[in-house]
């Protein structure tokens, strides 16, 4: 029997929580202080006409921008097609934006979005909404990856899910899936079963596979100079 934070006994429990929570309801069944939180702030913004042709862009960086990503949601969600633009963005690694004010911070967007969509600069903006997101994913810093846990733990008969575990996909909303069918296959080969649930990743291609072939390759002339 599972024994959690609350004394809520049951055969199977599957921590489906972001790490710091994690180590409130159980303690040391990962490495949880790991994984910094990584904030995001999404802002929606409502528009009285049509600003682009365009269902996506993204700016280059450069210091004190705020947004990098933009999607018009009225190409994108057939339910809004044909209305003024809507318009929603994300201010990635927030800390720069931790002291704004959600004014501030829509009347920051709107510039940069003007920077893309110069016919925003004529629009009115009828509503607008900053969503503040303390972790939307774990922080990608180095050595991160190698502390990502695996689904099973130490602890009979608990799981863990999330896109932070070993999931062989990035902290992402697919990594999130796949997270849950791996819980769900583990549990079950514990009742006997043995499904195949989760969809294995597709091998790694383009720069990815070279880097990875690169590091493969620097790993076997290490084992060689110490042997």
């Amino acid at each position: 029997m599972v024994r959690g934070a609350r004394d809520c006994r049951c055969r199977f429990v599957v921590y489906a929580v972001p790490p710091t929570a994690l180590t409130r309801l159980q303690p040391r069944i990962a490495e949880s202080a790991a994984f910094e939180p990584c904030p995001y702030k999404s802002v929606y913004l409502w528009f009285d006409r049509q600003i682009t042709a365009e269902r996506f862009w993204s700016h280059l960086w450069r210091p004190g921008r705020l947004n990098y990503d933009f999607y018009d949601l009225t190409k994108i969600r057939p339910a809004l097609r044909g209305r003024p633009s809507i318009i929603a963005s994300n201010i990635i690694f927030s800390h720069r934006a931790a002291d704004m004010s959600d004014d501030a911070i829509v009347r920051a967007t709107i510039a940069e979005i003007v920077e893309f969509a110069p016919r925003a600069s004529q629009a009115r903006v009828l509503h607008a909404d900053v969503h503040h997101i303390p972790m939307a994913v774990a922080c990608p810093y180095v050595r991160t990856e190698s502390k990502r846990p695996l689904t099973r733990t130490a602890v009979p008969g608990a799981f863990l899910a999330g896109d932070w575990t070993r999931t062989q996909l990035p902290c992402s909303m697919e990594g999130a899936v796949r997270s849950g069918y791996l819980a769900a296959e583990a549990v079950l080969v514990e009742t006997g079963a043995h499904p195949a649930i989760a969809i294995a990743p597709r091998p790694n291609d383009g720069p990815a596979r070279w880097i990875g072939s690169m590091r493969g390759a620097r790993a076997s002339a290490d084992c060689v100079s110490r042997s």
